[in-house]
């Protein structure tokens, strides 16, 4: 075991970025995936100026504008009149970094790419970690009969991470009240559709459809939230009926129900929506949560995988030049505060959104200004780069 030397359990978003980040502030790193191979189902993603920021100063910028699209504008809208109730333009120059949507399993394989091509990184797949150590001078991750020590361990395994389940207790888990579909529709099913070139929020009663391009324009990305009073699958992501989505959204305007309809079978599916509380701590010794696995977020925000490449970032910077210790601590005391107000916010967007009658008629008549004071603070943040 080296002075610099890392271990990264958990192969997604979070965990690449931080394995590149890290080997470029001089850590020898060992990512340890779970899974047989680096990859991520089909769906959209949003990269907002505060991730792209950290994405480009990897150097992944040239790879990464090969499959992006890029929206020229957000907007918030009526359910069933398509009347815009906000609307704010994607303009680079002014958050100094650009917002782009991508297909996740695009940005996973640029990440992994970009992984496997540094020799002081390595990608071990298959590893399914069981047990975890941490002792005063590093940590350890067990898997298939084989243990791997490091001086520091970065847990990036998911709301459902095994390192956090056994060095920092499990938090309570509450499922939120909501189900999310998702499906990808290929544009050239939607002639003249107009909602090709931005985000688009529809917000309704009890629900709401984010839409948005991917791959240049060629797929559209859909996600629709819905509320229940329960959800009892285990599944992340179950097939799911396209009718009965169509059925959930009748009576919504043409340009959403256009878009559902031309959804194909087999090309839906849906899961619950689980949420955590902000934990007390990130860091226990040696050993750091990051993404999912430390701030859980709702999807109300578009900040889940932006929140996951910030804290990469973070963390880099704190340890590149301070003892692990007191790196770890100051990662700590930087990302806890963000990412807790970040969680705090996509929760209270999960009831603001689907409000109906008189509080919906509020919301409408406040939700520009409000909404711009949020992504501005959002976005205009800048993660650490200059070590990267």
């Amino acid at each position: 075991m080296t002075d610099r030397s890392a271990i990264v359990v958990g192969a997604g978003i979070g965990g690449l970025t931080a394995a590149l980040c890290l080997a470029r502030t001089g850590w020898r790193v060992r990512v340890l995936e779970r899974g047989g191979d680096v990859r991520e189902l089909g769906a959209g993603l949003q990269v907002t100026p505060n991730s792209a920021r950290v994405l480009l100063a990897l150097g992944l910028g040239p790879r990464l504008e090969q499959v992006v699209s890029v929206p020229d504008a957000i907007e918030l809208r009526d359910w069933a009149s398509a009347r815009s109730l906000f609307s704010m333009r994607l303009d680079t120059r002014a958050f100094g970094a650009p917002y782009w949507h991508i297909h996740r399993g695009d940005l996973i394989r640029v990440l992994a790419d970009a992984v496997r091509a540094r020799p002081d990184i390595e990608l071990t797949t298959g590893a399914s970690v069981d047990q975890v150590a941490v002792s005063a001078t590093g940590a350890s991750a067990s898997f298939s009969g084989e243990t791997v020590e490091a001086s520091v361990m970065i847990a990036a395994d998911g709301i459902r991470s095994t390192v956090r389940g056994q060095l920092f207790g499990e938090p309570e888990t509450n499922f939120a009240g909501n189900v999310a579909w998702r499906g990808l529709v290929t544009a050239d099913r939607l002639p003249g559709w107009e909602g090709l070139a931005r985000t688009m929020v529809y917000l309704g009663p009890q629900a709401h459809l984010v839409c948005y391009p991917v791959r240049g324009g060629e797929l559209i990305n859909l996600v629709a939230v819905t509320e229940t009073e329960q959800w009892e699958e285990e599944s992340w992501s179950l097939p799911a009926d396209v009718s009965a989505l169509a059925q959930r959204f009748a009576g919504w305007h043409d340009t959403v129900t256009t878009l559902i309809s031309a959804a194909e079978s087999g090309q839906c599916f849906k899961w619950g929506l689980f949420d955590r509380p902000p934990m007390a701590r990130y860091v226990n010794g040696r050993v750091a949560l990051l993404g999912d696995a430390a701030h859980p977020m709702l999807p109300f925000l578009a900040q889940g995988a932006a929140m996951a490449v910030e804290d990469a970032a973070v963390l880099a910077e704190s340890l590149s030049e301070q003892s692990v210790e007191t790196g770890l601590q100051r990662y700590e005391s930087e990302r806890r505060p963000r990412t807790a107000w970040a969680q705090r916010l996509s929760r209270r967007n999960a009831r603001i959104y689907h409000l109906e009658g008189m509080a919906a008629w509020m919301r409408n008549r406040v939700l520009g200004l409000a909404g711009r004071q949020v992504m501005t603070r959002l976005w205009s943040y800048e993660p650490p780069t200059s070590k990267l």
